[in-house]
């Protein structure tokens, strides 16, 4: 739970930090909704296996 823990903590911190980039420029922008994105994913997959390990069915990823 403590590689949950540390995602969510990098979650929260680009969502923080997300109105301080610069939105004039359109790369900057593209590459901050890829690395929320990519987050928000890696919460999500570990949710996932978290509850498949609960339900005692396999890891989604191995």
């Amino acid at each position: 739970m403590a590689i949950i823990g540390r995602d969510t903590e990098k979650l929260s911190h680009w969502l923080r930090t997300a109105s301080r980039i610069n939105n004039d420029d359109p790369a900057r922008m593209i590459c901050r909704d890829l690395e929320i994105l990519s987050a928000c994913l890696g919460v999500l997959c570990l949710f996932i296996d978290a509850h498949r390990r609960t339900e005692g069915l396999p890891r989604s990823v191995e």
